[in-house]
């Protein structure tokens, strides 16, 4: 003797597995970005925050400090950020140790060869406090 109640049990238990295996296949494509992206930038493809201007960071909760020219910074790599530290369009300052790029040439406004104008945080005059931006 069959009940009704075992077909019943049997189909309701078949769409409950399809319901559950749904949602987790739903909520994987559906990931969300590091800490939501801090409120401070816009999920992206990959799960990758795009943190707005002045943050950055994986999750965009990283205040970023200004940037300036310093004076007593050691010059290094790619200047440009061209994945290249030789480039047509800026001078390429070779030493020992390494190679750097320095700014072009502009007449009486450029660099000197033995001297460090390169862009740094906080101008490299003090450190950087990512939680308010500020030097």
């Amino acid at each position: 003797f069959r009940s009704p109640w075992g077909v019943l049990t049997t189909y309701t238990m078949k769409a409950a597995f399809v319901a559950l295996l749904a949602l987790a296949a739903f909520a994987a494509v559906n990931a969300e970005c590091p800490n939501a992206c801090s409120g401070h930038g816009d999920c992206a493809t990959k799960d990758q925050c795009n943190c707005y201007p002045n943050y950055h960071g994986a999750d965009c909760s990283l205040r970023t400090c200004p940037f300036g020219l310093s004076f007593v910074d050691t010059p290094q790599g790619d200047l440009n950020h061209d994945g290249s530290v030789t480039n047509a369009n800026v001078a390429v300052q070779w030493s020992n140790a390494n190679q750097w790029e320095k700014y072009p040439n502009q007449g009486q406004y450029s660099a000197g060869a033995d001297e460090a104008h390169f862009y740094a945080e906080c101008s490299n005059k003090g450190h950087c406090d990512y939680e308010t931006g500020l030097c």
